[in-house]
């Protein structure tokens, strides 16, 4: 595997397995020109434009390193591999935000680095699984691709097309060949029932349940040691790849791979953002004291909101039909929203909330959630969703303003005009003049909603 030193733009990935050693040197010296000229592709240079470094005055290394993993038939993979983080700006159900998280796949790492399917959970809290609180949430979530490289390509000569020898693969397949037992469950459909290991008669689900709960070994307490090492030896939050290969009947020990550490990248907010000296200066939209995630948006002129006073509970389904028609519309036109409304959002009690689904309000940047005027909802801290909110970094800001926490500008909001409502004024979309400015503050689990003026 070879990629830049310092910041990733590409990855290249050989199976050095030609007979011809010349063909071998071929091909890595190919490699080595794709990676370092990798500086000058599009995404790189898109991402050096929001920093104060120029591409011309950039200096990097090429790093080549031994992949690990084991070859099954024409395929190559770790069991599984992943990324830890010691600071989790998502911290539920009694997480705390130094516990970190991690996120891990079977195969190899592209699942995680392109935020497709995978596992995401703490170190400190591993039964805390929100995608995985339900048989039906477990099926739907549980990985059912993987990648793996093509050992078939042999004579392949590396090229802009960098992923041209990575194949994805069938989870159920390899499952049932018994190349990842470790990571295995089996579900049973006759009754619904869903057991760690593989079991005789069942289908086959990746769900990590025996490293979870310390069948095989613990990967949470592993988890927990490493990232707790690494910054003490940083001195700072850090961010950990690494990648696992187990053999099933193999007498060796397991093997654990720290491919990478650096530091965290995490843009600051304390030091340089007070928020409550900005909610002083600029008019507040929505204060939280409950809030998920870190950073800041901006540019954000779309509200769609439903407003619990003018809301009729019994109609929550036929919001959540609505809010699917302003979400198609949202992304048609490349734009993205806040979105604000009472009770769970994602519940499966209509009662509740707004039964959603992400792809509904997938054009959503920060996510409000809030109480009806005669129920108090525990929030749901986008549970329902969790996957996708971390994926794309977004905010999740709750509510509870009847109780003095926090405070949401209803007035201010009916105020403008609607660019289309719904339902008797119970559900609209409006567009402003002014942008909005997102800031959450993932140390302190603060946020704010400002209007940052035309």
């Amino acid at each position: 595997m070879l990629q830049p030193f310092a910041g990733v733009y590409a990855t290249v990935m050989l199976p050095n397995n030609h007979p011809s050693l010349d063909v071998r040197l071929a091909q890595l010296i190919e490699a080595i020109k794709v990676v370092y000229s990798s500086t000058a592709f599009r995404a790189a240079r898109e991402y050096l434009a929001t920093t104060p470094h120029r591409v011309e005055e950039e200096r990097m290394a090429v790093l080549v390193q031994r992949l690990v993993g084991s070859g099954r038939g024409n395929r190559f993979y770790p069991t599984f591999s992943g990324v830890a983080l010691s600071y989790n700006f998502y911290p539920i159900r009694g997480m705390r935000p130094e516990d970190g998280v991690t996120l891990t796949a079977m195969g190899l790492g592209k699942s995680v680095v392109e935020g497709r399917e995978g596992l995401r959970f703490c170190p400190a809290r591993p039964e805390v699984l929100p995608q995985f609180s339900r048989v039906p949430d477990i099926l739907r979530s549980a990985q059912h691709r993987f990648f793996s490289l093509d050992l078939g390509q042999e004579g392949m000569i590396p090229g802009l097309a960098l992923d041209a020898n990575i194949v994805a693969c069938d989870t159920v397949d390899a499952l049932r060949a018994g190349e990842a037992d470790a990571i295995a469950s089996s579900y049973f459909p006759d009754n619904e029932r869903i057991v760690a290991g593989l079991d005789v008669g069942g289908i086959p689900l990746v769900t990590f349940a025996g490293l979870l709960e310390g069948y095989h070994f613990s990967l949470p307490r592993l988890m927990q040691r490493l990232l707790a090492v690494t910054e003490a030896g940083f001195g700072m939050p850090v961010e950990i790849e690494f990648a696992m290969d187990l053999q099933a009947g193999r007498a060796a020990p397991h093997e654990f791979h720290v491919l990478q550490v650096r530091p965290m990248v995490v843009e600051r907010m304390g030091d340089e953002i007070d928020l409550d000296r900005i909610g002083d200066e600029q008019p507040i939209l929505v204060r939280s004291e409950c809030a998920l995630g870190h950073g800041r948006t901006s540019f954000v002129r779309d509200v769609i909101m439903v407003d619990p006073s003018r809301l009729d509970r019994s109609q929550t389904g036929r919001v959540a039909e609505i809010l699917q028609r302003l979400n198609g519309v949202m992304r048609a036109e490349e734009r993205n929203c806040l979105l604000i409304g009472p009770g769970r959002w994602g519940s499966s009690d209509p009662w509740l909330g707004i039964p959603v689904a992400w792809h509904q309000i997938s054009s959503a940047r920060a996510i409000v959630e809030t109480d009806f005027p005669d129920l108090e909802v525990e929030p749901s801290l986008g549970s329902h969703f969790f996957d996708n909110l971390t994926t794309f970094g977004i905010a999740y800001l709750t509510v509870h303003q009847g109780r003095g926490d926090g405070c949401i500008d209803w007035g201010w909001l009916q105020g403008q005009p609607a660019a289309s409502e719904y339902l008797d004024g119970a559900v609209r979309h409006v567009r402003l003049q002014e942008a909005l400015r997102i800031l959450v503050d993932g140390k302190s689990g603060r946020g704010i909603v400002v209007r940052d003026g035309p």
